[in-house]
């Protein structure tokens, strides 16, 4: 087999992934038994999302946690942190002695719990993951783009769950026992709390539920920065893991299929380094074998037609889903040089600055500098395969075009 061939099988991971697992899929929804259980609801916020904590509806129930000075008015209690640390699990962590109901219930400042939520909290579950929906779809294409894609990883975390009994504590909305918390010595202290505390859980043997019918409304990153800053911080987030976790994972005796989907799950950036890696294939071994050409576009061809059936006839609103995969996949296709980076910090263990993603109408500002100098990049290769011979460059055609165009949306200002 081919390098070629081989990096379009590690492009194409994720998507295969996604198709098996919901492939598998045979949900099957329970009922809580055994009765209800009390649970309190936390708000950390900092800097401009104090504000925004305490507009949110479940404010004057909740216990907030504020990061820096300012009166507080609302909420059952303020937890003020005058030396913030540990992200978001610190504020988490510093909340917790201050609980006293049988589950918590942490929502983000723009987060509001849209489906009934106690009926879902059971009392013989360690954690109960809800379904997020996305209530800013109008605000931009990527947003309206990221409204169909959380509907399709609802639809995946549901399968997951379903296949081997595990899915990740998302970061809002996640219901998690107290006493099973504490047990495992509160939040982890990583970028992604919420993902290691599944994996925790996981590993001492905790059980999880998901369920659809708990919902969680939320507002996408409705612009390209605001979007690449919580990509980035993601992708630094599952290196990270994988490099704290993974051995871990490996060694415990949970079922062999489950560890599979964790390390799979943790490993969904690993694709845009492959990316990387195929634009330098394509250039030094140009020109490249006809049937080795074939055999790659076979493979990233022929997955994507198959992920956007299954992402279409699951996230609805046909044609619109088709737009909305292509927006998504140029965003993550422009972003993939700083998405690459930052889960090569991740896995090195290497310094990283944590920012929180701009809520409610905020938007992150960015330096263009990188996409600039990845568009020219991208454009020389495309005429340097082109000159190579027709198969080197339409493998270049279909690797660049994605990012080239997001690009050009970008400077346009329709992404």
């Amino acid at each position: 087999m081919s390098i070629l061939i081989l990096l379009s099988l590690l492009l194409s991971l994720p998507a295969i992934f996604h198709l098996w697992v919901v492939a598998r899929s045979r949900r099957v929804r329970a009922d809580c038994g055994g009765g209800r259980a009390a649970a309190t609801i936390v708000i950390p916020a900092r800097g401009s999302d104090v504000g925004l904590a305490l507009a949110n509806p479940h404010a004057d129930d909740a216990v907030l946690v504020v990061d820096g000075p300012g009166a507080v008015r609302r909420g059952r209690l303020a937890v003020r942190r005058a030396e913030p640390w540990g992200y978001k699990a610190g504020a988490l962590n510093d909340a917790l002695p201050h609980l006293d109901g049988d589950y918590l219930v942490v929502l983000d400042a723009d987060a509001e719990l849209t489906g009934d939520m106690s009926r879902c909290i059971c009392p013989e579950y360690d954690y109960v993951v809800p379904a997020w929906t996305v209530r800013n779809r109008g605000a931009s294409p990527l947003a309206a783009a990221q409204d169909m894609g959380y509907r399709y990883y609802m639809e995946f975390l549901g399968a997951l769950h379903s296949a081997v009994g595990w899915a990740p504590v998302l970061g809002s909305g996640t219901a998690v026992r107290r006493d099973a918390l504490v047990s495992v010595g509160g939040w982890p202290l990583s970028i992604l709390e919420d993902v290691d505390l599944g994996i925790v859980m996981f590993l001492r043997g905790r059980r999880m539920r998901f369920d659809d019918r708990c919902q969680v409304s939320l507002e996408a990153p409705p612009d390209y920065w605001s979007f690449v800053l919580q990509q980035t911080r993601w992708a630094y987030g599952t290196g990270e893991l994988l490099r704290k976790r993974a051995l871990q994972v490996l060694a415990s005796e949970r079922p062999l299929r489950a560890k599979a989907a964790i390390l799979l799950y943790l490993s969904q950036y690993f694709p845009y380094a492959a990316l990387l890696a195929a634009y330098a294939y394509v250039a030094l071994a140009a020109p490249l074998p006809g049937p080795h050409v074939i055999g790659a576009l076979a493979v990233l061809l022929g997955t994507s037609a198959a992920y956007t059936y299954s992402f279409c006839r699951r996230a609805g609103r046909f044609p619109k889903c088709l737009y909305s995969a292509n927006t998504i996949n140029q965003a993550y296709a422009l972003a993939a040089p700083r998405i690459a980076a930052s889960l090569a910090m991740g896995l090195l263990g290497l310094p990283y600055r944590w920012v929180p993603t701009p809520k409610g109408s905020a938007r992150a500002a960015g330096n263009m500098a990188v996409e600039h100098a990845y568009a020219a990049a991208l454009t020389a290769l495309i005429a340097y395969a082109i000159a190579a011979g027709p198969p080197t460059g339409l493998m270049a055609l279909v690797l660049s075009l994605p990012a080239l165009r997001g690009y050009y949306r970008l400077v346009r200002g329709s992404l």
